[in-house]
């Protein structure tokens, strides 16, 4: 048996149900739609921001990198100022007599506290010493803030690198400690003691363009762990520095101390404007396809309405001839069988006269849908025409007795109950005749013509076996 409905043969049946459906399809197109352009939009976004945020921490750590060559070269270039020390106190035996001269020459950097001499960790001579005079006598071995530093210079034997730490004298500062051996009597070389250069802090640090960072959007931190207190120690920070997922940190080795210098931007990503702004855009265009698409959908809703419009008959809501051609057409192009059935009702002009055509109207839609209560996907119903109608019955000449009672059926169902109008019952009846497809005709025309003739056959038929009964009633009340 054809399916009419899913064959597409015809595309009309139940409209109200499908208007509905596609209406609700539409709003999933829209919906759909925009989310596979949110999600496409995402993803590209996505990668487009990811590739940003990965050329912006190589920009990150290019700047650490660079920085940190910074604070190493000119950190490692001021305390080396304690090998000229160190050789005065070698080429002296340690017996140093011109200190004074030879530390004026190597104070010549305004990042320089002060250099020192310390026989055996003891400060024995201090340059400059105004500011200073403090640190004379002091022990370096003994204990104090930077003197951790001093027992592990002369424990390794070279220099050691200390700070920053509260000074003596007052501020704070960092050092470098330099063991020397000076050669004896006996031609050994023995520990003499420390020299040692000391490096204003921070001001050291302010010649090194961190405050950079913060122009170019970065906040900035540089940390230790003091060996003092065993805590960590902040050496220099900018902006609101915190430990966050997009920070880059690396390392700065300077001589035996390492510091950790992090970087990270001021604004989160995700608060950043261009990423908000690119949200915004892929929101907007999603939007706007989704938009479109329910346009589009709107306009094919309309169209086929209209459509419907045209090929549904107003008053009952079934096919008329322009909807109902096409479909005839269409089968007999494939060669389809079936079976067409051409319905009239009767009495219908004496309807009209009697109680007018809104009375006749209401007859022809009840007539409609009490008949289409009985038809399945096998059938097609239509009118075409006053009170003429066609019903197909798709799928081959159905079986006499499935015949009959499908139309006793249908003839129980339509008259069953009346139509009351003006005061007065009307019962519905209908007279039908049946073509076949293709035995009686192959064109549209042919076959309604063919199941009209036997419908008014039938109905004529019938109309003089009443005439006859009426007469043989009158004949029987003469008597």
């Amino acid at each position: 048996m054809v399916n009419a409905v899913n064959d597409g043969i015809y595309p009309y049946l139940n409209l109200e149900k499908r208007r509905k459906f596609h209406f609700k399809r539409l709003s999933k197109e829209a919906a759909g739609a925009f989310c596979v352009c949110l999600l496409f939009g995402l993803i590209v976004a996505g990668i487009f921001l990811e590739h940003r945020c990965k050329l912006e921490r190589a920009e990150m750590e290019c700047l650490i990198i660079e920085k940190s060559i910074a604070i190493q070269e000119t950190v490692s270039r001021l305390l080396y100022k304690t090998q000229g020390l160190a050789a005065l106190v070698i080429d002296t035996r340690g017996h140093v007599a011109n200190f004074e001269r030879v530390a004026a020459s190597l104070v010549d950097d305004p990042d320089i506290l002060n250099v020192l001499l310390a026989p055996d960790g003891v400060v024995a001579d201090v340059y400059p010493r105004a500011g200073n005079e403090a640190l004379l006598g002091y022990d370096l071995f003994g204990q104090g803030p930077g003197n951790k530093e001093a027992v592990l210079a002369k424990e390794r034997g070279s220099m050691v690198f200390g700070g920053p730490f509260p000074l003596l004298q007052g501020g704070w500062g960092l050092v470098g400690r330099l063991p020397v051996r000076v050669e004896d009597s006996e031609g050994i070389y023995r520990f003499w003691g420390l020299v040692s250069v000391t490096l204003r802090f921070p001001q050291v640090m302010d010649g090194l363009g961190l405050n950079t960072l913060e122009r170019l959007g970065y906040a900035y931190e540089i940390r230790r762990f003091n060996p003092d207190t065993e805590e960590k120690q902040i050496i220099a920070s900018g902006g609101a520095s915190s430990d966050r997922g997009d920070l880059v940190e690396k390392r700065i080795r300077i001589l035996n101390s390492d510091w950790l210098f992090r970087l990270a931007p001021l604004q989160h990503h995700f608060l950043r404007p261009e990423k908000l702004l690119m949200l915004g855009l892929v929101v907007s265009l999603s939007l706007l396809i989704g938009l479109i698409v329910q346009r589009n959908a709107d306009l094919r809703a309309a169209r086929d309405g209209l459509e419907r419009m045209v090929k549904t008959d107003p008053l009952t809501g079934l096919l008329n001839r322009k909807g109902l051609f096409p479909i005839l057409e269409n089968l007999l192009r494939r060669r389809e069988t079936f079976h067409l059935w051409y319905i009239d009702l009767n009495h219908f002009k004496q309807v009209n006269d009697t109680f007018g055509h809104n009375v006749g109207d209401v007859v022809l839609r009840e007539f409609g849908a009490r008949l289409s209560r009985l038809l399945g996907s096998e059938h097609i119903f239509a009118r075409i025409g006053g009170d003429e109608f066609v019903l197909l019955h798709l799928g081959g000449p159905a079986g006499p007795e499935d015949t009959a009672a499908f139309w006793a059926e249908a003839e129980r169902q339509v008259g069953e109950e009346p139509i009351m109008a003006n005061g007065r019952s009307i019962f519905l009846t209908f007279s039908k005749g049946v073509a076949a497809c293709p035995e009686d005709g192959e064109t549209p025309d042919a076959l309604i013509a063919c199941a009209d003739r036997r419908m008014y056959d039938k109905k004529n038929e019938r109309l003089a076996a009443e005439r006859k009964r009426r007469a043989g009633d009158r004949a029987d009340n003469r008597f």
